[in-house]
């Protein structure tokens, strides 16, 4: 099974798209302690649906927290969630960084680290039979509202989907 680290805003948007729990059953999804607090602290539980339900994943065992142990400089200034993330991976050797964080991203281009974004999971999760076209569409509608991605983004997304259906 392929093992992802997730940042905070990835868990956000996932839980959001209603799309956590069926991603997570697909890979091992791995996020540092202070991704979690980002995500689902218990002010933030208070609030949003989505941080209650990311943090009923990490005490289920759907998502792992995991200490993160190394302090190695990074090449840009991140985010404390950011930078616990690709230092998580670092560590643990991951297959795949999730994140929606633009600077977390291009410090993942200059380290040569392989990752994903929110879009890009909607597609493989519709492409590999997981979710339904529509559940798959649905989800990017709710990005447009909650995510912070351009139309140009989501509209290569909605088409990458329907390319697969020819």
């Amino acid at each position: 099974m392929q093992v992802v680290v997730a940042d905070a805003s990835s868990l956000i948007l996932l839980a959001k798209c209603s799309l956590l729990r069926t991603y997570a059953g697909r890979v091992t999804l791995l996020v540092p302690p202070r991704v979690l607090e980002e995500a689902a602290g218990e002010k933030l539980r208070e609030e949003h649906p989505d941080a209650e339900l990311i943090a009923r994943c990490g005490d289920e065992g759907v998502l792992r927290c995991e200490v993160v142990i190394s302090r190695e400089k990074l090449p840009l200034s991140l985010g404390k969630g950011e930078a616990e993330a690709i230092r998580l991976f670092l560590e643990k050797k991951a297959d795949l960084l999730l994140s929606d964080d633009g600077r977390a991203l291009k410090t993942c281009r200059l380290l040569d680290i392989p990752f994903t974004t929110t879009p890009r999971v909607i597609v493989d999760l519709e492409g590999c039979g997981a979710i339904r076209m529509a559940d798959a569409r649905r989800a990017l509608e709710k990005l447009a509202v909650v995510g912070r991605y351009s139309r140009d983004v989501l509209a290569a997304a909605l088409v990458a989907i329907q390319e697969k259906k020819r």
